[in-house]
């Protein structure tokens, strides 16, 4: 067995992984987040429908390009580091073959909705970039299984920074949104050309030994690739359904206020479940009292952000929309003021599929997924026709709410996971800062949230809705992967 030091070491290295990729993943929506806004400001929310809509066709399709084959090849590369050549050539192998059917799909798709001329074109374009990223993303596998974090992150980070930046130099020279297609093309093709040259000093993929192995691997992949197709597809389909049925126009007011619900759920849900997932996967094996715990305690860590988040975000939608967007994307804010609200329902599943993962209930885990893309597309489309886009809003927080019942359903006997305690106190808070925010509201917004965030955060500090646990939890989610980056020996 290893010794206390190896452990140690094992400890601190899984550590630094974790807040490597944590980093970059907080830092690159963040940055993303910043980007779409000031494009939605500066194309209006026409032009912004269209870039949204082209984007939408691309994420819908693009999962398609991996199918969990990635996932695989690092699991067996771990497992077996001899086979890594064979395995990274046969997926290779298959990546070549499912990028270009997803690029296939992404045209089709766009053709079998009816459109044509400017958006067929931009969509085309924009498909084109799901092959340099699937070969970047199994570059990344290649990374990872040499437990070289620090190198995901910094290409991710890459990739979006010359997308950013080619995308500036296009709108600079007016090539509008095809520029701005174009640009992420051309920027994730140098990225998978980067990432690929250091990758082979890692690895050299042997085509001869890989030529057996690509057909298992793809029927390995197949059921994680449907549970990764049906998270991903869940969170495009709206957008489809809605400029199908309303045109772009309204899909970019749409597309902006879910922009703020995913952003709040990957600054800050992600960030923290990703630091409670180790201690689930190792109290899982101890006893189902001890999981339940956790995640009881991980819930209720969840809600002291995200509740008094939602119900600030419903209080303040229409100035913060106004202050972030300018007047002309008024619209957006009573769709924010139902998405938000599904910030809730969404930590409750996000919790429990991962509590599905460490109880290993795969079925489980591939069924909340693909119930949740149905719940999704059923909700809006019933919505549309009964109220529009603020309708569609609704069936898509109806459509988490009855994603939280099914896994409430498939994990029963984790199903309780409320800290009735603290959850009182977190309301009791929550109530003193909307008080506030309520009064405040047609004062500058910073001065709102800044006066809503303090009376919360002092109201819940005298009222003691964190104990020295939480506080540390709290500190290593949502700092402590740049403070260990930063503070880490290698990278003094």
């Amino acid at each position: 067995m290893p010794g206390a030091a190896a452990l140690q070491s094992r400890g601190e290295r899984v550590a630094r992984n974790a807040a490597l990729l944590s980093a970059g993943q907080v830092s690159a929506r963040a940055l993303q987040t910043v980007w779409l806004l000031f494009l939605a400001r500066h194309l209006g929310a026409e032009r912004y429908g269209v870039y949204t809509l082209a984007i939408s066709f691309v994420g819908f399709v693009s999962i398609v390009s991996d199918l969990g084959v990635g996932l695989i090849v690092l699991r067996q590369s771990a497992q077996n580091p001899d086979q890594a050549p064979g395995l990274v050539a046969a997926g290779l192998r298959l990546v070549s073959v499912l990028s270009l059917a997803a690029v296939a799909l992404a045209v089709g798709l766009t053709l079998a909705l009816g459109y044509r001329g400017e958006i067929l074109l931009i969509s085309t374009v924009a498909a084109a970039s799901i092959i340099p990223n699937a070969f970047f993303s199994l570059a990344s596998v290649v990374f990872q299984t040499h437990e070289r974090f620090g190198l995901v992150a910094a290409f991710t980070l890459v990739n979006l920074v010359m997308g950013i930046a080619f995308g500036a130099v296009a709108l600079v020279l007016g090539a509008g949104v095809l520029g701005l297609a174009v640009a992420i093309v051309v920027a994730a093709a140098v990225n998978a050309v980067a990432s690929w040259t250091v990758a082979l000093r890692f690895v050299r993929p042997s085509f001869g030994g890989g030529r057996r192995l690509a057909r298992p691997l793809l029927v390995a992949a197949l059921p994680l690739g449907l549970a990764a197709y049906a998270q991903t597809a869940a969170f495009r389909v709206d957008n489809l359904l809605i400029a199908h049925a309303l045109g772009v126009k309204i899909l970019a007011y749409y597309g902006l206020a879910f922009m703020f619900y995913s952003s709040a759920v990957e600054l800050f849900f992600t960030p923290l479940i990703g630091v409670t997932f180790p201690l689930m996967s190792r109290v899982a094996q101890e006893s189902a009292d001890e999981l339940r715990r956790v995640l009881r305690r991980t819930f209720g860590l969840v809600l002291v952000i995200l509740l008094p988040l939602a119900a600030g975000a419903f209080i303040l939608a229409e100035p913060i929309i106004r202050f972030g967007l300018g007047p002309s994307y008024r619209p957006a804010a009573p769709v924010l003021r139902i998405l938000i609200l599904a910030l809730v329902p969404t930590a409750y599943w996000g919790t429990l599929t991962k509590a599905m993962i460490v109880r290993r209930r795969h079925g489980a885990y591939i069924a909340t997924f693909l119930a949740l893309l149905g719940f999704v597309a059923t909700g809006v489309s019933v919505g549309l026709r009964v109220h529009g886009v603020t309708g569609a809003a609704a069936g898509v927080l109806c459509a988490h709410v009855a994603t939280s019942l099914l896994a409430a359903l498939l994990m029963r006997e984790y199903a309780w996971i409320v800290d009735v305690s603290r959850t009182l106190k977190v309301l009791a808070a929550t109530a003193a800062m909307v008080g506030v925010a309520w009064s405040l509201r047609h004062q500058p917004v910073l001065l709102a949230v800044g006066a809503g965030a303090a009376v919360y955060g002092l109201t819940a500090l005298l009222i003691g809705v964190l104990d020295s646990y939480d506080r540390r939890a709290l500190v290593d989610g949502l700092w402590g992967p740049i403070g260990r980056l930063v503070s880490s020996p290698r990278t003094r």
